[in-house]
Protein backbone atom coordinates (compact mmCIF):
# COMPACT_ATOMS: atom_id res chain seq x y z
CA UNK A 1 0.00 0.00 0.00
CA UNK A 2 1.62 3.40 -0.90
CA UNK A 3 1.80 5.95 1.88
CA UNK A 4 -1.60 8.02 0.77
CA UNK A 5 -3.54 5.90 -1.46
CA UNK A 6 -6.51 7.26 -3.88
CA UNK A 7 -9.74 5.54 -2.84
CA UNK A 8 -12.53 5.01 -5.12
CA UNK A 9 -16.21 4.90 -3.83
CA UNK A 10 -18.51 3.63 -6.41
CA UNK A 11 -22.42 4.66 -5.75
CA UNK A 12 -24.33 2.21 -8.27
CA UNK A 13 -28.28 3.80 -8.22
CA UNK A 14 -30.99 2.80 -10.02
CA UNK A 15 -34.26 5.02 -9.52
CA UNK A 16 -32.40 6.11 -6.52
CA UNK A 17 -33.92 10.34 -6.15
CA UNK A 18 -34.84 9.81 -2.78
CA UNK A 19 -31.37 8.85 -1.55
CA UNK A 20 -29.06 9.29 -3.75
CA UNK A 21 -28.02 12.93 -2.74
CA UNK A 22 -27.25 11.66 1.10
CA UNK A 23 -24.94 8.90 -0.40
CA UNK A 24 -22.85 11.14 -2.24
CA UNK A 25 -22.91 14.15 0.04
CA UNK A 26 -21.40 11.26 2.83
CA UNK A 27 -18.99 10.43 0.35
CA UNK A 28 -17.46 13.67 -0.11
CA UNK A 29 -17.35 14.74 3.39
CA UNK A 30 -14.92 12.01 3.75
CA UNK A 31 -12.14 13.25 6.33
CA UNK A 32 -9.84 11.11 4.28
CA UNK A 33 -9.53 13.51 1.33
CA UNK A 34 -7.69 11.38 -1.78
CA UNK A 35 -10.52 10.12 -2.98
CA UNK A 36 -12.45 9.85 -6.63
CA UNK A 37 -16.38 9.01 -6.44
CA UNK A 38 -17.96 7.27 -8.85
CA UNK A 39 -21.93 7.41 -9.55
CA UNK A 40 -22.61 4.57 -12.07
CA UNK A 41 -27.05 5.14 -13.11
CA UNK A 42 -27.95 1.55 -13.99
CA UNK A 43 -30.53 3.01 -16.47
CA UNK A 44 -32.77 4.91 -13.75
CA UNK A 45 -36.42 5.43 -15.62
CA UNK A 46 -37.58 8.24 -13.34
CA UNK A 47 -37.75 11.00 -15.58
CA UNK A 48 -33.72 12.10 -14.97
CA UNK A 49 -34.45 12.59 -11.63
CA UNK A 50 -31.53 10.87 -10.58
CA UNK A 51 -29.42 12.01 -13.16
CA UNK A 52 -29.99 15.42 -12.22
CA UNK A 53 -29.03 15.26 -8.12
CA UNK A 54 -25.63 13.01 -10.01
CA UNK A 55 -24.83 15.79 -12.35
CA UNK A 56 -25.23 18.51 -10.08
CA UNK A 57 -22.55 17.73 -8.23
CA UNK A 58 -20.40 18.91 -11.28
CA UNK A 59 -16.91 17.57 -11.39
CA UNK A 60 -17.15 16.50 -7.58
CA UNK A 61 -17.65 12.67 -8.67
CA UNK A 62 -17.74 10.89 -11.97
CA UNK A 63 -21.30 10.21 -13.34
CA UNK A 64 -21.37 7.47 -15.54
CA UNK A 65 -24.98 6.04 -17.15
CA UNK A 66 -25.43 2.71 -18.66
CA UNK A 67 -28.03 0.35 -19.60
CA UNK A 68 -29.95 -0.87 -16.91
CA UNK A 69 -28.24 -4.41 -15.96
CA UNK A 70 -28.17 -4.75 -12.65
CA UNK A 71 -26.37 -4.29 -9.26
CA UNK A 72 -23.14 -6.19 -10.61
CA UNK A 73 -22.80 -4.76 -14.00
CA UNK A 74 -22.67 -1.37 -12.60
CA UNK A 75 -20.24 -2.38 -9.68
CA UNK A 76 -18.01 -3.53 -12.14
CA UNK A 77 -18.29 -0.87 -14.59
CA UNK A 78 -17.30 1.44 -11.64
CA UNK A 79 -14.46 -0.80 -10.83
CA UNK A 80 -13.17 -0.49 -14.05
CA UNK A 81 -13.32 3.16 -14.52
CA UNK A 82 -11.71 3.35 -11.05
CA UNK A 83 -8.10 4.50 -10.51
CA UNK A 84 -8.18 3.95 -7.18
CA UNK A 85 -5.22 1.44 -4.94
CA UNK A 86 -8.37 0.41 -3.09
CA UNK A 87 -12.44 0.23 -3.27
CA UNK A 88 -15.34 1.19 -1.45
CA UNK A 89 -18.83 0.31 -2.53
CA UNK A 90 -21.93 2.44 -0.80
CA UNK A 91 -25.33 1.76 -1.89
CA UNK A 92 -27.47 4.74 -3.09
CA UNK A 93 -29.57 4.35 -0.14
CA UNK A 94 -26.83 4.05 2.72
CA UNK A 95 -24.53 6.37 3.98
CA UNK A 96 -20.70 6.64 5.65
CA UNK A 97 -19.59 8.19 8.34
CA UNK A 98 -16.98 10.91 8.04
CA UNK A 99 -14.24 8.47 9.29
CA UNK A 100 -14.94 5.74 7.53
CA UNK A 101 -11.98 5.67 5.01
CA UNK A 102 -9.84 7.47 7.26
CA UNK A 103 -10.06 4.43 10.44
CA UNK A 104 -9.82 1.13 7.52
CA UNK A 105 -6.78 3.12 6.40
CA UNK A 106 -4.87 3.91 9.92
CA UNK A 107 -5.87 -0.05 10.54
CA UNK A 108 -3.66 -0.86 7.30
CA UNK A 109 -1.16 0.85 8.01
CA UNK A 110 -0.82 -0.20 11.46
CA UNK A 111 -0.29 -3.80 10.25
CA UNK A 112 0.48 -3.75 6.40
CA UNK A 113 -0.72 -6.95 4.62
CA UNK A 114 -1.89 -6.77 1.14
CA UNK A 115 -4.45 -9.54 1.57
CA UNK A 116 -7.16 -7.91 4.21
CA UNK A 117 -9.91 -7.62 3.79
CA UNK A 118 -11.35 -4.45 5.89
CA UNK A 119 -15.73 -5.04 7.61
CA UNK A 120 -17.09 -3.30 10.59
CA UNK A 121 -20.23 -2.96 12.55
CA UNK A 122 -23.30 -0.65 11.14
CA UNK A 123 -25.78 1.29 12.05
CA UNK A 124 -29.43 -0.42 10.97
CA UNK A 125 -31.84 2.78 10.18
CA UNK A 126 -35.63 1.37 9.64
CA UNK A 127 -37.13 3.97 7.29
CA UNK A 128 -40.90 2.66 9.00
CA UNK A 129 -40.46 3.36 12.15
CA UNK A 130 -38.03 6.39 11.99
CA UNK A 131 -35.57 3.99 14.64
CA UNK A 132 -32.13 2.93 14.51
CA UNK A 133 -29.84 0.26 16.35
CA UNK A 134 -26.59 -1.03 15.75
CA UNK A 135 -25.83 -4.31 14.37
CA UNK A 136 -22.35 -5.99 15.82
CA UNK A 137 -20.71 -8.08 13.41
CA UNK A 138 -18.48 -10.48 15.65
CA UNK A 139 -14.67 -10.31 14.75
CA UNK A 140 -12.87 -13.76 13.59
CA UNK A 141 -10.47 -15.61 16.02
CA UNK A 142 -6.96 -16.52 14.39
CA UNK A 143 -7.39 -19.95 16.29
CA UNK A 144 -10.60 -20.95 14.66
CA UNK A 145 -10.39 -18.60 11.81
CA UNK A 146 -11.74 -20.71 8.33
CA UNK A 147 -14.73 -22.10 10.42
CA UNK A 148 -15.78 -18.58 11.83
CA UNK A 149 -15.53 -16.66 8.87
CA UNK A 150 -17.24 -19.17 7.12
CA UNK A 151 -20.17 -18.80 9.61
CA UNK A 152 -19.94 -15.15 9.24
CA UNK A 153 -20.57 -15.70 5.32
CA UNK A 154 -23.07 -18.25 5.70
CA UNK A 155 -25.17 -15.74 7.97
CA UNK A 156 -24.91 -12.81 5.35
CA UNK A 157 -23.02 -10.86 8.58
CA UNK A 158 -20.94 -8.77 6.85
CA UNK A 159 -22.41 -5.71 5.04
CA UNK A 160 -20.71 -5.09 1.61
CA UNK A 161 -20.29 -1.16 2.05
CA UNK A 162 -18.54 -1.61 5.16
CA UNK A 163 -15.77 -3.44 3.17
CA UNK A 164 -12.43 -2.03 2.11
CA UNK A 165 -11.56 -3.85 -1.21
CA UNK A 166 -8.17 -3.92 -3.02
CA UNK A 167 -8.70 -3.36 -6.51
CA UNK A 168 -6.08 -6.20 -7.00
CA UNK A 169 -8.20 -8.68 -5.70
CA UNK A 170 -10.83 -8.59 -8.65
CA UNK A 171 -7.59 -9.56 -10.57
CA UNK A 172 -7.49 -12.41 -9.13
CA UNK A 173 -11.18 -13.49 -8.02
CA UNK A 174 -12.74 -11.93 -10.80
CA UNK A 175 -15.57 -9.64 -10.70
CA UNK A 176 -19.47 -9.19 -9.79
CA UNK A 177 -21.37 -12.50 -11.53
CA UNK A 178 -23.94 -10.16 -13.50
CA UNK A 179 -25.94 -13.39 -13.64
CA UNK A 180 -26.89 -12.93 -9.82
CA UNK A 181 -29.24 -9.95 -8.83
CA UNK A 182 -28.70 -10.12 -5.06
CA UNK A 183 -26.38 -12.44 -3.81
CA UNK A 184 -23.16 -11.12 -5.86
CA UNK A 185 -21.37 -9.51 -3.78
CA UNK A 186 -21.14 -12.64 -1.22
CA UNK A 187 -20.41 -14.72 -4.05
CA UNK A 188 -16.90 -12.48 -4.71
CA UNK A 189 -16.51 -12.56 -0.54
CA UNK A 190 -16.51 -16.45 -0.79
CA UNK A 191 -14.32 -16.30 -3.66
CA UNK A 192 -11.85 -14.11 -1.51
CA UNK A 193 -11.97 -16.14 1.30
CA UNK A 194 -11.32 -19.36 -0.63
CA UNK A 195 -8.13 -16.92 -2.38
CA UNK A 196 -7.07 -16.70 1.63
CA UNK A 197 -7.43 -13.00 1.70
CA UNK A 198 -8.46 -12.74 5.52
CA UNK A 199 -11.15 -10.83 6.22
CA UNK A 200 -10.38 -8.38 9.42
CA UNK A 201 -13.19 -6.79 11.52
CA UNK A 202 -13.23 -3.06 13.10
CA UNK A 203 -15.02 -2.71 15.65
CA UNK A 204 -18.14 0.58 15.72
CA UNK A 205 -20.16 1.59 12.93
CA UNK A 206 -18.84 2.80 9.69
CA UNK A 207 -21.82 3.35 7.95
CA UNK A 208 -25.63 3.68 8.22
CA UNK A 209 -28.14 1.64 5.71
CA UNK A 210 -31.69 2.07 5.32
CA UNK A 211 -33.99 -0.83 5.62
CA UNK A 212 -37.12 -0.13 3.63
CA UNK A 213 -39.63 -1.73 1.24
CA UNK A 214 -37.32 -0.71 -2.25
CA UNK A 215 -34.76 -2.66 -1.21
CA UNK A 216 -33.64 -4.91 -3.57
CA UNK A 217 -33.71 -8.03 -1.18
CA UNK A 218 -36.98 -7.20 0.00
CA UNK A 219 -38.86 -6.46 -3.59
CA UNK A 220 -37.29 -9.64 -5.24
CA UNK A 221 -37.36 -11.93 -2.18
CA UNK A 222 -38.51 -14.83 -4.54
CA UNK A 223 -35.14 -14.37 -6.27
CA UNK A 224 -33.47 -13.61 -3.47
CA UNK A 225 -34.65 -16.88 -2.10
CA UNK A 226 -33.73 -18.95 -4.83
CA UNK A 227 -30.02 -17.50 -5.17
CA UNK A 228 -29.13 -17.93 -1.71
CA UNK A 229 -30.23 -21.71 -1.76
CA UNK A 230 -28.15 -21.96 -4.75
CA UNK A 231 -25.21 -20.27 -3.21
CA UNK A 232 -25.03 -21.47 0.03
CA UNK A 233 -25.03 -24.97 -1.95
CA UNK A 234 -22.14 -23.83 -4.13
CA UNK A 235 -20.34 -22.18 -1.45
CA UNK A 236 -20.25 -25.85 0.38
CA UNK A 237 -18.90 -27.79 -1.99
CA UNK A 238 -15.76 -25.32 -2.74
CA UNK A 239 -15.72 -25.69 0.90
CA UNK A 240 -16.34 -29.19 1.07
CA UNK A 241 -12.14 -30.25 2.06
CA UNK A 242 -12.61 -27.80 4.74
CA UNK A 243 -15.85 -28.76 5.64
CA UNK A 244 -14.99 -32.36 5.99
CA UNK A 245 -12.33 -31.52 9.01
CA UNK A 246 -14.67 -29.75 11.38
CA UNK A 247 -16.23 -30.84 13.63
CA UNK A 248 -20.42 -32.77 13.73
CA UNK A 249 -21.10 -29.85 16.25
CA UNK A 250 -19.72 -27.38 14.18
CA UNK A 251 -21.33 -28.59 10.61
CA UNK A 252 -24.61 -28.65 12.55
CA UNK A 253 -24.54 -25.15 13.77
CA UNK A 254 -23.85 -24.44 9.91
CA UNK A 255 -27.11 -26.60 9.03
CA UNK A 256 -29.13 -24.97 12.06
CA UNK A 257 -27.94 -21.63 10.89
CA UNK A 258 -29.31 -22.15 7.02
CA UNK A 259 -32.73 -23.81 8.68
CA UNK A 260 -33.34 -20.74 11.04
CA UNK A 261 -33.28 -18.43 7.41
CA UNK A 262 -35.97 -20.83 6.64
CA UNK A 263 -33.95 -22.38 4.32
CA UNK A 264 -34.50 -26.14 2.64
CA UNK A 265 -32.66 -26.48 -0.25
CA UNK A 266 -29.00 -25.32 1.63
CA UNK A 267 -29.28 -27.16 4.81
CA UNK A 268 -30.54 -30.48 3.09
CA UNK A 269 -27.49 -30.48 0.92
CA UNK A 270 -25.40 -30.14 4.02
CA UNK A 271 -26.73 -33.32 5.86
CA UNK A 272 -26.84 -35.03 2.81
CA UNK A 273 -23.21 -34.89 1.80
CA UNK A 274 -21.28 -34.03 5.10
CA UNK A 275 -19.08 -36.30 5.34
CA UNK A 276 -19.22 -38.92 2.76
CA UNK A 277 -19.77 -41.91 5.61
CA UNK A 278 -22.86 -42.46 6.43
CA UNK A 279 -23.02 -43.36 10.30
CA UNK A 280 -21.76 -39.90 10.63
CA UNK A 281 -24.48 -38.82 8.26
CA UNK A 282 -26.85 -40.32 10.50
CA UNK A 283 -25.26 -39.05 13.55
CA UNK A 284 -25.41 -35.75 12.18
CA UNK A 285 -28.90 -35.62 11.03
CA UNK A 286 -29.91 -37.48 14.76
CA UNK A 287 -28.10 -34.52 16.44
CA UNK A 288 -29.81 -31.62 14.50
CA UNK A 289 -33.12 -33.20 14.89
CA UNK A 290 -32.88 -33.61 19.14
CA UNK A 291 -32.02 -29.67 18.78
CA UNK A 292 -34.98 -28.91 16.81
CA UNK A 293 -36.71 -30.55 19.04
CA UNK A 294 -35.77 -28.47 22.26
CA UNK A 295 -36.38 -25.55 20.19
CA UNK A 296 -32.32 -24.46 20.52
CA UNK A 297 -30.06 -23.69 18.12
CA UNK A 298 -26.78 -25.24 17.76
CA UNK A 299 -23.75 -23.36 19.55
CA UNK A 300 -20.62 -21.62 17.35
CA UNK A 301 -17.48 -23.31 18.49
CA UNK A 302 -14.83 -25.40 18.15
CA UNK A 303 -15.43 -28.90 19.61
CA UNK A 304 -13.16 -28.19 23.01
CA UNK A 305 -13.96 -24.31 23.69
CA UNK A 306 -15.89 -21.57 22.70
CA UNK A 307 -14.11 -19.36 20.51
CA UNK A 308 -16.26 -16.20 20.96
CA UNK A 309 -17.57 -14.70 24.33
CA UNK A 310 -19.49 -11.97 22.23
CA UNK A 311 -21.39 -14.24 20.67
CA UNK A 312 -22.26 -16.14 23.78
CA UNK A 313 -23.46 -13.09 25.35
CA UNK A 314 -26.08 -12.42 21.56
CA UNK A 315 -26.84 -15.93 20.92
CA UNK A 316 -27.59 -16.39 24.73
CA UNK A 317 -29.53 -13.63 25.08
CA UNK A 318 -31.52 -14.65 22.17
CA UNK A 319 -31.80 -18.09 23.43
CA UNK A 320 -31.45 -18.90 26.86
CA UNK A 321 -31.76 -21.95 26.79
CA UNK A 322 -28.68 -22.26 24.85
CA UNK A 323 -26.66 -21.16 28.24
CA UNK A 324 -26.32 -25.17 29.77
CA UNK A 325 -24.73 -26.16 26.28
CA UNK A 326 -22.09 -23.10 26.22
CA UNK A 327 -21.00 -24.33 30.40
CA UNK A 328 -20.74 -27.50 28.71
CA UNK A 329 -17.88 -26.56 26.21
CA UNK A 330 -16.47 -24.06 28.54
CA UNK A 331 -15.99 -27.04 31.18
CA UNK A 332 -14.27 -28.96 28.26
Amino acid sequence: MSLYPLITIIIPVFNGSNYLKEAIESSLAQTYDNIEVIVVNDGSIDGGATESIAKSYGDKIQYICKENGGVASALNVGIKESKGEYISWLSHDDMYFPHKIKCQLDILRDDITARQILYSDFEIYDVATGKSHINLTPAISPGNYLCEALYLLFGGAIHGCTLLLPKACFDEVGLFNEDLRTVQDYEVWFKLLKARYEFRHIQGPLIVTRHHEGQGTVSMADIHRREVERLYIWAFDEFYESFKCFSLEQVASFVMLLKNKLLTEAPDHIIKHWPEQQVQQDCLLRYIQDKEMHKISVPWTSSKKMQHPLLTKLATAKYPALEWIFRLFEKR
